[in-house]
């Protein structure tokens, strides 16, 4: 039925509800137009917020105590402290709630009611009225319009001769209503609730749901001044024009931002007439407070760094992520030597500036993945994330003492930091953030009782471990020089078994524990930042032998070589790897590069290297192929020669009905792209004869032979 007043049986009809008489009419609009809301603003040290509360209760307490229906926080807020209660005018019919200082039964607040600036004990309540409850609790009172009449509003106002904007002046429509007239009381309701709604300081919204704008009030026009251009596209609107099926409650809030500004929504779902109200409040101040206060909770003034409490935070999340990827963390609590530094005579400008230096060193020392907070005084704390090898955090220790025991000066004046550095472990020292903290400040003192300028594991295991990769790595440096490297080469053989090629692998004659396999120090290579030297030798070293060996079958055999990730970020032996090559191309045109990692691939200047080598005529293999999912991706990127199946997926071939299918699906795939295979880690008959069945061209492993040095491998060539 549509909206009209039918004069004839004195009734008005509105949306279906028929209304008797004028007092049905303005109970209606008292009772269906209006909305009141609190607008709480509540900063103390326990809580800050801002939160709106629609009032519908009958009675609405206000207090501490969490029996009331608004609960605070601030102290001097009473238990019980006021109570909202809803009255309805019996004439006009008009609902509005009075605030009352105490508790429904009478008790007294302690600080009392503020409305307004004046200090009351009751007050009937007005759109607009500010409510203060001691320095930290505001509340605003607000009525909303909602809305419901407007379409009847026009006709009623013609039916009884009156013509006004509907968007006027309070005041200007007044003066163009009829006194006299017997509707004139319900009118004045409308036109009040309708100023109030265009007058309000918050941006307030209709649209419907096919995203036609119905309404603006002023302060939306300021606001947003493209809204009427940019309509049901505008970022007010983005997911919220979709009345939801199954609404559980026709109000909900969240955040947007807007250019520069933020703003809480409310978005009001009104679906019996499909529109969708909105209102928005400007918290832009109140963000950048926020983040200020974070700052202050977060972060050390000194140092600019973040501060203990934000460390044991990010602890606490970081320890069940490291814990689903099964990879270890480590807690590094470092010392300056206080004993040391008070020699001098320390102000609190040198000691500010201390703190400055060694925060500014410790952030270039870290990747970005790490955190790097002050602890307390003269100690700092690093969570390493994503440790590979516990190794590599002792070379980490040792280069943060290297780089702060660096003398500091200021205005002239050399002082010398001496560093303790303690050490734990996640998952081997503990599984929960305060006792790898604790354990770190117990791995600290055992790193004073050694000395200055040292670093301690809680461990003791990987303390020992530690030591032993220590003294391998002091060595390793002067290994090339002292020429302690040897080239032992395995063979790669056809289905016939006659050897195809030669893979060359890199041996380490240490004078006292003998030879040693890449597992044993390559890892110590890369983070020394010796591997790219190694990769240059071994390439000379390669040639060197095939120039010597001319007259041989050495000569022309293929070499597969293997480099290392670390050769994309050393611009200069990338190029001289290069240069070699070209200078000895009559040596190196059937050499075969293998790569193991996608950062190949991923990185332009890892891929350019790569092309680069290819235009020589030089064949590239993709190592370990399925032992790294991510390598999957690789071959449908790059023109691959070779797929060299990792030798995880041969141990249990025979057995193993999963590890045969993934063999036989990486052989008919390669096949299909132009590749041929070769299978790692072959050790028996058995494992030899299923790869042959599975179609596989080539394999190597110690069923044929292992790794021999350049002599035996000769003998094996010219037998």
């Amino acid at each position: 039925m549509n909206d009209n007043v039918d004069n004839n049986e004195n009734k008005i009809v509105i949306s279906e509800i028929e209304l008797e008489t004028l007092e049905d009419l303005n109970k209606y609009i008292s009772e269906s137009l209006i909305n009141h809301y609190l607008i709480l603003e509540e900063s103390t040290s326990i809580q800050k917020l801002i939160k709106t509360f629609l009032l519908e209760e009958n009675i609405l307490t206000i207090g501490r105590s969490d029996k009331n229906n608004i609960q605070l926080s601030s102290l001097e807020v009473s238990r019980f402290h006021a109570h909202l209660k809803k009255f309805s005018h019996p004439e006009t019919h008009e609902i509005y709630y009075e605030v009352i200082d105490g508790s429904v039964e009478g008790k007294k607040s302690n600080n009392g009611l503020n409305i307004n600036g004046k200090k009351v004990s009751r007050a009937k309540l007005k759109h607009g009225d500010i409510i203060n409850i001691g320095s930290e609790v505001i509340f605003n009172y607000f009525i909303d319009h909602e809305g419901k009449f407007e379409k009847q509003k026009t006709t009623i106002l013609e039916q009884k001769n009156l013509v006004i904007d509907t968007v006027a002046n309070d005041e200007d429509e007044k003066t163009k209503i009829i006194k006299n007239s017997t509707i004139s009381s319900g009118i004045d309701q409308l036109l009040k609730f309708a100023s109030i709604v265009n007058l309000s300081p918050y941006p307030i919204i209709e649209i419907d749901t096919t995203g036609k704008i119905n309404f603006l009030n002023n302060s939306a026009k300021i606001n947003f001044p493209t809204l009427l251009t940019e309509n049901k596209n505008h970022l007010i609107f983005k997911d919220i024009l979709a009345i939801p099926e199954n609404l559980e409650t026709d109000l909900f809030k969240r955040e947007i931002k807007i250019d520069t500004t933020y703003f809480e929504q409310y978005v009001h779902y009104i679906k019996d007439q499909k529109i969708i109200r909105t209102y928005l409040l400007n918290i832009t101040s109140r963000k950048k407070q926020q983040d200020s206060i974070k700052k202050l909770l977060d972060y050390d003034l000194k140092t600019k760094l973040p501060n203990y409490r934000f460390f044991i935070k990010t602890l606490q999340t970081s320890i069940p992520r490291h814990q689903r990827i099964q990879q270890n963390l480590a807690i590094m609590l470092i010392e300056l030597d206080q004993i040391d530094l008070g020699k001098e005579t320390l102000t609190p400008q040198k000691e500010q500036n201390i703190y400055i230096y060694c925060a500014d060193k410790l952030n270039k020392l870290f990747r970005v993945g790490d955190t790097i907070a002050y602890w307390k005084n003269y100690q700092f704390i690093i969570l390493l994330s994503n440790i590979q090898e516990n190794n590599q955090i002792g070379l980490i220790s040792q280069r943060v003492i290297d780089s702060l025991k660096t003398p500091f000066e200021n205005q002239n004046i050399k002082t010398e930091l001496k560093i303790n550095i303690g050490i734990s472990v996640y998952p081997y020292d503990a599984d929960n953030s305060s006792d790898l903290i604790r354990k770190a400040d117990q791995a600290l003192s055992n790193s004073k009782k050694l000395g200055s300028n040292t670093y301690a594991f809680f461990s003791a295991k990987i303390n020992f471990d530690n030591q032993v990769f220590s003294l391998l790595s002091n060595h390793l440096n002067k290994a090339l020089q002292n020429q302690e490297f040897i080239i032992y080469y395995q063979p790669i053989v056809n289905r016939e078994h006659q050897i195809i090629a030669l893979e060359s692998l890199l041996r380490w004659q240490h004078p006292t524990k003998g030879i040693l396999s890449p597992d044993e120090f390559l890892s110590i290579a890369e983070n020394q930042k010796i591997i790219n030297d190694i990769t240059i030798w071994m390439i000379e070293d390669i040639i060197a032998k095939k120039r010597s060996y001319s007259e041989s079958v050495f000569r022309d055999i293929p070499i597969a070589m293997n480099i290392s990730r670390k050769l994309i970020e050393d611009q200069k032996h990338s190029q001289r790897f290069i240069k070699i090559i070209e200078d000895n191309i009559a040596y190196t045109h059937n050499l075969i590069i293998e790569i193991r990692d996608n950062i190949w691939l991923e990185n332009p200047e890892g891929k350019a290297i790569l092309k680069k080598l290819l235009s020589l005529g030089l064949k590239i293999a993709l190592d370990d192929f399925g032992h790294q999912d991510t390598l999957f991706t690789s071959i449908k990127k790059f023109p691959f020669h070779y797929l060299k199946i990792s030798q995880d997926f041969v141990k249990n071939i025979k057995d193993n009905y999963q590890d045969k299918a993934i063999v036989s699906a990486i052989s008919t795939m390669a096949k299909g792209l132009n590749m041929e295979v070769i299978v790692e880690g072959i050790e028996n008959e058995i494992q030899w004869i299923i790869v042959l069945e599975l179609d596989c061209q080539y394999a190597q492993g110690y069923l044929f032979t292992k790794a021999l040095p350049f002599e035996e491998i000769m003998a094996i060539l010219e037998y």
